[in-house]
């Protein structure tokens, strides 16, 4: 999904959040209401709070569990509460406290995608100077000496980015070389391939077989690739790298409300923060909640660009069809990963052929 499509969809779900709160509070306050008159046995109140925070409450309650996707067995009792008045308050009150947390979520979203649009917008202006100067990649290396001058971020703030896909197994964290000596991957387009030359040996991973993982430090309006000096001077490992990067992402994962899910027949997709989108493969706990709930047959999963990762059952062949396609249509575009289709089952992943 591109950003324009994911930004109508936040601020949609922002309009969602901001359409259910009000009511929230209207029925937050006659249950307030009804509190108070049978507190002060006024008949009046007590009725009137009570029957209109009854009747509110349901409404608001669907209304905003539907719109920060609170769980079934969350939504149901809290509807149910609203027939106490007391427990109408206490769950007219948690939704609504749930649903400002998620409107939260959702604008620190919608300023990380505007943000990711802006560095989008301004890689295709990087490419023509870096194909004005082909001899220098052979010469990449002195420029080593400007590396570790990068100071911040450090690499204890790095992201892991799925940068290709390998067909063939490799063991669990090995080493890859990055270096201005390898051709260029497959698909992989030249602005893209040059930035990664400008990084001095950036520290490439093996990571579960099939991915080859690079990391990455927010440097404000750009990103730099963590190289194997930075690595050095921070003390990490390069497990210690990996493991910090996963953390990382996963601090983003369990946002409220960050990671979702989107229907797009015929297969499905997830919408994180419009740059770490592919690195999603990375989860196991996703995929094995994808087996449960979505792809009983195993999950064909396509990663054509670092803000793409969609997928479908094994057995929907309309689904791969589009996902080949999708592939197909990314190859060569800056952002590229791979077009190899991935299959991922309970014995872990492999290559889909």
């Amino acid at each position: 999904m591109n950003h324009d499509a994911e930004l109508d969809l936040l601020h949609a779900q922002s309009a969602d959040i901001a359409a259910a709160q009000r009511p929230l509070l209207i029925a937050l306050a006659l249950a307030v209401v009804a509190v108070v008159g049978l507190a002060t046995s006024s008949p009046l109140l007590g009725i009137v709070g009570w029957f209109g925070g009854l009747l509110v409450g349901i409404y608001a309650i669907s209304r905003g569990a539907a719109a920060i996707e609170l769980p079934a067995l969350a939504k149901y009792p809290a509807m149910i509460a609203t027939f106490v008045p007391g427990f109408c308050a206490l769950a007219t009150g948690g939704v609504w406290w749930l649903s400002r947390n998620a409107a939260s979520a959702n604008a620190e979203a919608i300023t990380r995608v505007e943000r990711s649009a802006r560095l989008a917008a301004q890689r295709p202006a990087a490419a023509p100077a870096t194909a004005a100067t082909p001899q220098r990649v052979p010469a990449a290396a002195p420029a080593v000496t400007g590396t570790p001058a990068m100071p911040s971020p450090m690499p204890e703030k790095a992201f892991p980015a799925v940068r290709a896909v390998l067909g063939t197994a490799v063991a669990e964290g090995a080493a890859l070389s990055m270096t201005p000596g390898i051709p260029r991957p497959e698909g992989m387009s030249e602005a893209d391939f040059q930035t990664m030359l400008k990084a001095s040996g950036p520290v490439a991973r093996a990571t579960l077989g099939h991915f080859v993982v690079v990391y990455r430090m927010d440097n404000g309006d750009n990103w730099l690739y963590v190289d194997e000096q930075a690595r050095e001077k921070s003390g990490l490992t390069r497990d210690g790298l990996h493991r910090k990067a996963l953390q990382n992402l996963m601090a983003i994962v369990k946002r409220p409300g960050q990671l979702r899910q989107v229907d797009h027949p015929p297969y499905l997709g997830f919408l994180l923060d419009g740059e770490h989108e592919s690195s999603l493969v990375l989860v196991d706990e996703i995929w094995k909640a994808v087996l449960r709930n979505d792809c009983p047959n195993g999950a064909v999963v396509a990663i054509p660009a670092r803000d793409l990762c969609m997928f479908c059952d094994a057995d929907s062949p309309e689904g791969i069809i589009a996902l080949r396609e999708m592939g197909a249509k990314f190859r060569g575009q800056p952002g590229f990963v791979s077009d190899q289709l991935l299959l991922y089952t309970a014995q872990g992943w492999s290559a889909f052929r």
